[in-house]
Order: C-alpha cells, then sequence, then structure tokens
C-alpha cells in the first residue's frame, strides 16, 4: 500500500536526520529507501513545511538548520469498527 510505504520511508528520513547519521545522498536515499531524486522530492517536501534541512559537509550528513522537525509516529492504525465506535464514544 501507497500510503504505509511513504509513511515508512518520512518516519525513516526523520530518525536519519535526528540521529545526524544521513551519509551524502546517495547513502541517505538508499537508507530511506527511495532513489536520490525522491529524496530531494521529500526534502522539497519538508521546506514547504518550513522544516529546513541542509547537508554538513564537515559532519558528512544532512541536518535541520531550523527550529522545526518532523516527527512521525504511529500514524497509521488498523482497527475494527467495534473499537472504532469505542474510540468514538470516549
Amino acid at each position: 500500500m501507497n500510503i504505509i510505504r511513504k509513511t515508512k520511508q518520512l518516519k525513516r528520513l526523520a530518525e536519519l536526520l535526528e540521529k545526524e547519521n544521513t551519509g551524502n545522498s546517495f547513502a541517505f536515499a538508499k537508507k530511506v529507501g527511495v532513489s536520490r531524486t525522491h529524496l530531494f522530492e521529500l526534502l522539497e517536501d519538508l521546506k514547504g513545511m518550513e522544516i529546513h534541512v541542509k547537508f554538513d559537509r564537515k559532519k558528512g550528513s544532512f541536518l535541520y538548520t531550523g527550529s522545526k522537525r518532523l516527527l512521525v509516529k504511529n500514524p497509521i492504525q488498523i482497527i475494527e469498527d467495534s473499537e472504532l465506535k469505542k474510540l468514538n464514544n470516549s
């Protein structure tokens, strides 16, 4: 399923950025499981959300440069109708 794959990619991207352990763009793309072109598209999407990222040559990693971070945390759950009703009644 496309949305689950994309969510996993964004979660991995955010984890690597937080750890400052991305490597160069080729390594980063491989770690995330996307092409280098798609990696830059994801980074552009972050920029559109005012999450700024740049490559730091000294550290050899992409880093957050602003005050905003991406947090992907259990965004998708598949539940039974009965569980949904319980959640809605709470």
